[in-house]
């Protein structure tokens, strides 16, 4: 009797054990259900792009760089690209579109910010040998920045209209060709800058003539 006791409780023991393992391989099977819903959760991850137009990247690149945000999330700082430089004639100062990349936006969709280096509103040339502009350049660029709280066009810092300078010759007129056979502009008429639309106004040439000289009497052509 003891004996079949003892292979009744062996069997019972065994069956336990079968349905613990029953149980251990279902466990199994919910967590791999949990890590393969995880996994598909982690699949939702947005893609974002940055590009850049008329210029390069930091290193120098153009092509794209992407980035893998999960959603509702946002980007790090050092995901957003800086120190892009503007292709030749281009001004230093770019925008992004279509908004600006930050810390703070919550990347709910696939997304590409591009930022785009525009040409400058008017390049002043020296004209001379010995003419100068600040910091001994014979050229100087005036041209706008976007201003991103008012979405408005500013002149940028350090893109200010300037005269050039030159010992012995003063400046008397700015024209649209070297020789001073085109359109004239007087040193003190920034149209040419503001108005970019009416104008068409991209190069501009210093006339210089000597203190001694007659000041020619010019006036401004830009609607002539």
């Amino acid at each position: 009797m003891k004996k079949i006791t003892l292979f009744l409780a062996s069997l019972a023991a065994i069956f336990v054990m079968m349905l613990l393992c029953e149980v251990s391989v279902f466990a199994y099977s919910t967590t791999r259900s949990n890590t393969q819903d995880i996994t598909y959760i982690a699949r939702k991850n947005m893609t974002v792009t940055f590009t850049v137009e008329n210029g390069t990247f930091e290193d120098g690149s153009t092509d794209p760089i992407t980035f893998s945000v999960p959603y509702g999330k946002t980007l790090s700082l050092n995901q957003i690209p800086t120190n892009m430089k503007p292709a030749a004639g281009y001004t230093a100062h770019g925008s992004w579109s279509p908004a600006i990349p930050d810390t703070s936006t919550e990347i709910t969709k696939d997304i590409t910010y591009t930022y785009n280096f525009r040409p400058p509103v008017v390049t002043y040339h020296a004209n001379a040998k010995d003419a100068v502009f600040a910091g001994g350049k014979d050229t100087h660029i005036v041209g706008y920045i976007q201003n991103d709280k008012t979405n408005k066009n500013d002149v940028a810092k350090g893109y200010e209209y300037q005269d050039p300078s030159r010992k012995t010759y003063r400046l008397m007129i700015w024209n649209y060709t070297p020789d001073g056979t085109g359109k004239t502009y007087l040193s003190t008429d920034m149209s040419p800058v503001y108005n970019r639309d009416d104008c068409k106004v991209y190069d501009l040439y210093a006339i210089w003539d000597s203190p001694a000289s007659t000041k020619r009497n010019v006036t401004n052509s830009c609607n002539n």
